[in-house]
């Protein structure tokens, strides 16, 4: 260099950040990362040369591979804590997971109590019926069996006596036995018209209560409605997401997504769906365990939802028939 330049002038990368020039030379004599080597090595227009000074075994090329590999740039906060939690980032736009299932718990709970309303007043009239036919049926048995009681009792004191005793015995010993059963059947009649009464007390609450839920439908049907502007909100942004950068939960359970065309769209729908379920309930991989027998909660319905739209993705191709004809057979 002594020989072709008798003046020269150097500056630092970042002082030549933003600045053209033809020939470009950089001069590293210890490790950089690739912010400060892309800067550098993009100055030139026409050319770009490093130097760079080893150590031990290390080749020039060891040390520019291991730069760019290198980045030195400090990590906000929250990303280095949801790196160091292996989670994903946070999309603006997106709702947190636990955010997400508390709206679809939320809505599932709405839902259900209008639906139980709805069923109870359709169900409650037999039901009244039922138990006011049974509670009179108890009211009667009572009455009848005081009565018989009773006519026991005139028997005893008519005939249960001297000189009268051998001329009735049929009588005094068919008294006798209606007076040893008959208070306890009396006593189980009050117990049955005591349980009627209860069960309609019960139906009563019920209608009180089902029709309270109903009168507040018109604000239980808004929140509902701004409970699904919120995850359609983010079912559009989700979907959006999963097309251009598929992970790999939902590739590995709805396969690659389709070449455009109109499987697309349905891979789309079902895709952004699936993801919206794995974040919501914490899963890693396809639409989370089955459910119980009888279980029914928010996770059973999102489950289901997605269940639906992935079915026809993943169903396997309609098994090949065989035609038989007089010639044989043909596949």
């Amino acid at each position: 260099m002594t020989e072709h330049v008798e003046l020269a002038y150097a500056r630092t990368v970042t002082g030549a950040q933003g600045r053209n020039v033809e020939g470009g030379v950089s001069f590293y004599n210890k490790p950089t990362d690739v912010r400060n080597l892309y800067v550098a090595m993009t100055r030139g227009t026409a050319m770009n040369e490093a130097f760079i000074v080893t150590s031990g075994e290390q080749t020039a090329v060891d040390v520019f591979a291991q730069s760019i590999a290198t980045d030195w740039i400090d990590l906000p906060a929250h990303a280095r804590r949801a790196e160091l939690r292996d989670e994903r980032p946070h999309c603006p736009g997106l709702l947190d997971g636990r955010e997400f299932r508390e709206l679809l718990e939320q809505r599932y709970e709405i839902v259900s109590t209008i639906e139980h309303a709805e069923k109870t007043l359709q169900r409650l009239p037999g039901e009244r019926q039922q138990a006011e036919r049974a509670k009179a049926t108890d009211e009667k048995a009572i009455t009848d069996r005081a009565a018989a009681y009773g006519a026991a009792e005139d028997v005893l004191a008519n005939y249960d006596r001297p000189l009268h005793r051998r001329k009735h015995a049929t009588e005094i010993t068919a008294a006798r036995l209606d007076t040893e059963r008959l208070p306890s059947g009396v006593k189980a009649a009050e117990n049955e018209l005591s349980v009627a009464g209860s069960k309609l007390d019960g139906l009563r609450q019920e209608q009180v209560q089902a029709k309270a839920d109903l009168r507040r439908r018109p604000d239980l049907e808004t929140k509902i409605d701004e409970i699904d502007d919120r995850l359609d909100h983010d079912l559009r942004i989700r979907t959006r997401i999963t097309r251009l950068e598929p992970p790999d939960t939902i590739v590995n359970t709805i396969g690659d997504r389709p070449a455009p065309g109109p499987a697309a769209p349905q891979w789309d729908t079902a895709a952004g769906r699936l993801a919206q379920h794995q974040a919501a309930f914490e899963i890693t991989d396809g639409v989370g365990r089955l459910p119980r027998a009888l279980e029914r909660n928010a996770y059973i319905e999102s489950r289901a939802d997605v269940q639906d739209l992935i079915l026809p993705l993943v169903q396997p191709p309609p098994a090949r028939r065989l035609r038989i004809e007089s010639g044989g057979i043909e596949l």
